[in-house]
């Protein structure tokens, strides 16, 4: 589930006085609740850090009390780890000083009022996970119905391609019509637009066959190829830096991070920015970056814009277009490939409405 949507939802059917937050120092992957100002100002002191580093989580409450005296609570709620800090809970805590109490008092409460709202968390997630589960189900359903309708189109604008004049499959496309040639590009980007909901619903699918073998530069040719027309109303092109011959060995999931990357780039490259996409190959890796002109990624969205539904903030301006799941697919196909996928942003011009920025994604893909 999207984390900001979980922070909301969960800071509304919180009984308690607290915000929510996520702290690389005390959580590194997580929630965290707290509340006192004392905690904020002293949470970087080595004490406080060793303690949080220390803490253990399970799928029912752990309790332990910081150096200062106050309680902290932990536990798992559908393997995600959330703390408590903050509380001066009674009877676990029979130690806190007498200032803080007097300080804090807000904050004293009942264990088994904690547990209580536990409880009600692990079924509120649970209730919404399933209904969450339970649409997708039904999403997928048409989705296939959907991809018989267009596996039609698609193989009935192939046979007409396959009619025309040239020798080699790439002469008789060029001389189809253009409407021709339209039906086709919009069957084949519609196609990979359903293997990425597929995907999404279904990650583990992303390792399903056998690997084949993937050459790189011919994959992002085509979605050169397709992607073309729709770049070509912002008067800009998609470069690619090649020939490139170095291929690896992947599972078919791995060919949607061509269309995932250069839709992406289009959706926010600017006017008159051309797309740029590069290949290196260095020892037994292959790194490719792709380059546009758009809306800056703020430095806090550099990892964020990887997880389901997040967008940059300065995206929504600049496009409409987009559910926020792609970079979270392409993410996890690299991942599960064992290579790793970064954003790098470069402001480039600050003097618009809209900032703009030389946005790079790099990818690393070892060979094998």
């Amino acid at each position: 589930m999207n984390q900001n949507f979980t922070y909301k939802i969960l800071k509304t059917i919180s009984p308690f006085p607290f915000i929510i937050k996520t702290d690389k120092i005390a959580l590194s992957n997580g929630l965290f609740f707290s509340y006192p100002r004392f905690c904020h100002k002293n949470l970087d002191k080595k004490k406080c850090n060793d303690v949080y580093k220390s803490l253990i989580y399970d799928h029912k409450i752990e309790h332990v009390k910081c150096p200062h005296g106050f309680s902290i609570f932990t536990a798992l709620c559908n393997n995600e780890k959330i703390a408590f800090s903050g509380l001066i809970a009674f009877p676990e805590n029979n130690y806190c000083p007498k200032e803080f109490r007097k300080l804090y008092s807000s904050n004293k409460v009942e264990s088994t009022k904690i547990l209580q709202w536990f409880d009600y968390l692990k079924d509120s997630v649970m209730f919404f996970e399933n209904m969450v589960q339970e649409q997708t189900k039904a999403v997928i359903a048409s989705l296939h119905d959907i991809q018989k309708t267009n596996s039609l189109i698609k193989s009935n604008a192939e046979n007409l391609i396959n009619k025309q004049k040239g020798s080699t499959a790439d002469d008789k496309f060029n001389n189809s019509p253009e409407s021709l040639k339209a039906i086709f590009k919009a069957s084949e980007l519609l196609s990979n637009q359903m293997e990425l909901i597929s995907l999404f619903s279904n990650p583990d699918m992303i390792l399903a066959g056998r690997k084949r073998h993937f050459e790189v530069f011919r994959f992002f040719d085509k979605m050169r190829l397709l992607y073309s027309s729709k770049a070509e109303t912002k008067w800009c092109r998609i470069i690619l830096k090649g020939p490139f011959s170095s291929a690896i060995q992947v599972c078919d999931s791995f060919a949607l991070i061509p269309h995932i990357l250069i839709d992406n780039a289009v959706k926010y490259s600017q006017k008159n920015e051309n797309i740029h996409v590069s290949f290196e190959d260095i020892a037994n890796k292959i790194i490719i970056k792709i380059k546009s002109c758009g809306p800056p990624i703020l430095q806090e969205e550099t990892e964020l814009i990887f997880e389901k539904f997040v967008k940059g903030k300065l995206s929504v301006s600049c496009s409409s277009e987009g559910s926020g799941i792609g970079l979270y697919v392409a993410k996890n196909i690299i991942e599960k490939h064992g290579g790793k996928i970064s954003v790098e942003s470069k402001i480039k011009d600050e003097n618009k409405d809209i900032p703009l920025a030389d946005n790079t994604f790099i990818i690393e893909i070892p060979k094998i």
